[in-house]
């Protein structure tokens, strides 16, 4: 499990992907900071630590507040993104690489844009996991990354299977389970991986 250090790190990742995804790359577009708050919060952010991530940010001149009650994206912190997104095996001169892949691989756009105060938009956010499973997931990941070309493809749908899976409202323990078990019979060094995210998805069934 990450340490709070690299935990406040990826905190910081995800809330600027989140800014960037709500107003589609756009600077000068804002967004309601309570439905930041909130949706963070579905991610497992708490508050106060989305409140300490956003001040970095905005320290960092990645973020900025139009008012108290809607913050945007700046130009930096599109630059930031886009290559996080370009070039992860790089790093950013903010974020790192093991950072960057933690991250990239477990949140969708949020979709839409808000650019006046009169505009109002539903944001459904797609996955919701401890920090320990997207560890699991971005393990799982380099290890694929490190195959010859002939088996990377047919382990990568694997994977992405399984991520697409995870991401579902109510995810089926045995489709995820039949995902899983053809990749470690695959890549034998992610079997100590799966374990653990087969009982997390088992304690999501309701």
């Amino acid at each position: 499990m990450i340490d709070r250090f690299e935990q406040k790190k990826q905190h910081r990742l995800m809330l600027l992907q989140y800014l960037y995804d709500a107003v589609d790359g756009q600077t000068g577009a804002f967004w309601p900071w309570d439905d930041l708050v909130r949706d963070m919060h579905k991610k497992g952010v708490s508050r106060q630590d989305t409140e300490g991530a956003f001040d970095w940010l905005v320290g960092e001149n990645l973020a900025e507040r139009q008012t108290f009650d809607s913050v945007g994206i700046t130009h930096y912190g599109v630059v930031e993104i886009e290559e996080a997104h370009d070039r992860p095996e790089h790093g950013t001169e903010h974020f790192a690489p093991a950072v960057i892949h933690q991250v990239n691989h477990f949140h969708g756009t949020v979709g839409g844009v808000q650019t006046g105060s009169h505009n109002t938009m539903n944001v459904a956010q797609q996955f919701n996991a401890p920090a320990a499973i997207f560890d699991h997931f971005a393990a799982i990941r380099r290890e694929v990354e490190q195959l010859p070309n002939d088996k990377k493809a047919d382990a990568m749908e694997l994977v992405e299977a399984m991520e697409a899976e995870a991401k579902k409202t109510e995810p089926k323990h045995v489709i995820f389970a039949s995902y899983a078990t053809a990749l470690a019979s695959l890549v034998t060094s992610v079997a100590p991986h799966i374990p653990p995210l087969l009982d997390w998805i088992s304690r999501l069934k309701k």
